[in-house]
């Protein structure tokens, strides 16, 4: 299930001209007062006891990604709680935490300065230290097509301006 939201955290459909932030949600199960996020996951990514510490932290990136999950499905389908889940595919197990009276706006919050410090990175040219001109020719789409749902697009658009300026 996909969902999208403009610089203005209001939802947009997914493939609209103005989605800012996007995501791809394996699977959403609505009840009238909550709704439940799974994230699937293979034991070669995550072990149980990793699963289960992950739901206990705030700062784990997998974490923060099903929380942002819960905050873009927030903009259309409101509800009291939100559980977030991770599945793992081969023993069928199932972790959760539930979240009640979810702060979107904290959540956004948080991802729109986290977007801005990377934004500052790639205009300040920090970023060209970490990156090797090579690699980032094996990352170049060939089929510019494809580049027009990315998400990182923005970025890439002004890697490639850089680029073009001859930085390295």
């Amino acid at each position: 299930t996909s969902y999208a939201c403009d610089e203005n955290f209001s939802y947009v459909p997914y493939e609209s001209k103005h989605s800012f932030l996007r995501g791809k949600i394996d699977l959403i199960l609505e009840q009238p007062l909550e709704i439940q996020i799974v994230d699937h996951k293979t034991t070669g990514i995550l072990n149980n006891r990793s699963l289960k510490n992950i739901l206990g932290t705030l700062k784990d990136k997998s974490y923060k990604q099903l929380l942002w999950y819960a905050a873009l499905v927030s903009l259309k389908k409101p509800r009291r709680t939100y559980t977030l889940s991770f599945f793992v595919i081969k023993n069928g197990k199932i972790f959760f935490r539930k979240i009640e009276n979810l702060d979107t706006r904290k959540t956004f919050f948080k991802i729109k300065n986290r977007l801005l410090k990377i934004e500052r990175k790639l205009e300040n040219k920090s970023i060209f230290e970490i990156i090797d001109k090579k690699s980032f020719e094996v990352l170049k789409q060939k089929n510019k097509k494809l580049c027009f749902y990315c998400d990182y697009i923005k970025y890439c658009k002004k890697l490639e301006k850089l680029l073009e300026k001859k930085y390295w």
